[in-house]
């Protein structure tokens, strides 16, 4: 934990947005690869003749984003620590309850942890997203994705910062993934590793997330049409909108339902382009365009391009 609070402050780390891994190994002067990597997660390499000089980083483009992040991490630990080849098999295995046997790797997947999650961050994303003390498996995987990390991870390290028990964490680990984005899914994400990203209006702060092109982004907002005022389609770019719909509250109570009543407006979409965007949406009378909108909502969206080839060097810090 110290040696990740210690890089976050030489490295100069935005701690109050998603930790940037690779951000952080360019201005630690190493130059990343990610590329396919036969029975590797990833691999450091320090400066030697044979690489005139340079340190580099290995991280296996075959993996999921969340765990080449990690492993990026992990390898930052052995360049900032002690500067000796590694060749890493596996990383996250502290997170999958591994048992690691050398000490060298159990402290760079420590690191990895603490520098992708430290304590202030997670606790402002906790706040932000209105997660309870208590986080259901659907929360800790929301938490997941603001931070960029797995959902084992994530739900590993809450257990390390003290806010679930060990009991808890041995529950939150049974359940996969997969049936956790099924529960958020509408149509679903574009492939298996795609995510999900819930969105409401009863969350705190300006939202950022960072999909990948084929995840899918579910909008809830609360709306009343009886009163003429109407979400609009949502504005920007780097999605595509595949659904637009209104739900009532209490739909399925036949005595319940009134026309016009209070209720959701979904907007189900597709991230698809890399890039910064500013998605938008707002509550205005649609049949009079000039009004001013009572309501607005907005997200950052910033699409993320997929991660392979060589990352640029920049000066050390």
């Amino acid at each position: 934990m110290k040696e990740a609070a210690r890089a976050h402050q030489v490295l100069q780390v935005d701690l109050g947005r998603q930790i940037d891994p690779f951000e952080a190994i360019n201005r630690a002067g190493v130059t990343v690869a990610i590329v396919p990597l036969d029975n590797l997660s990833g691999a450091y390499i320090p400066a030697m003749a044979e690489t005139d000089g340079q340190p580099g980083i290995l991280v296996n483009a075959k993996h999921p984003r969340t765990r080449q992040r990690f492993t990026a991490a992990h390898e930052l630990c052995h360049h900032l620590r002690d500067k000796d080849i590694a060749f890493d098999r596996e990383t996250e295995v502290l997170p999958r309850s591994g048992v690691i046997r050398n000490d060298r790797e159990a402290v760079a997947e420590a690191f990895a942890g603490w520098f992708l999650m430290p304590r202030q961050l997670v606790y402002r994303f906790m706040h932000d997203l209105e997660i309870p003390d208590s986080p259901s498996p659907t929360d800790v995987y929301r938490l997941s994705l603001d931070l960029g990390t797995s959902y084992l991870a994530t739900a590993a390290h809450l257990y390390s910062l003290g806010l679930v028990s060990r009991v808890r964490w041995k529950e939150l680990a049974k359940l996969a993934p997969k049936w956790i984005k099924h529960q958020l899914a509408v149509h679903g994400p574009g492939d298996s590793w795609g995510d999900v990203w819930h969105v409401s209006d009863t969350e705190r702060g300006n939202r950022h997330i960072t999909p990948r092109p084929g995840d899918e982004i579910v909008i809830e907002l609360d709306e009343l049409p009886s009163s003429g005022y109407l979400w609009t389609t949502p504005a920007g770019g780097g999605f595509e909108l595949t659904e637009f719909s209104f739900e009532q509250e209490n739909a399925g109570e036949e005595t319940d339902v009134v026309v016009g009543g209070h209720g959701r407006r979904r907007a189900v979409l597709r991230a698809t382009e890399p890039g910064e965007y500013q998605l938008q949406m707002e509550m205005r009378r649609p049949w009079l365009p000039a009004t001013r909108a009572i309501r607005t909502f907005s997200i950052q969206l910033s699409v993320q391009r997929r991660l392979v080839g060589y990352q640029p060097l920049a000066v050390a810090v």
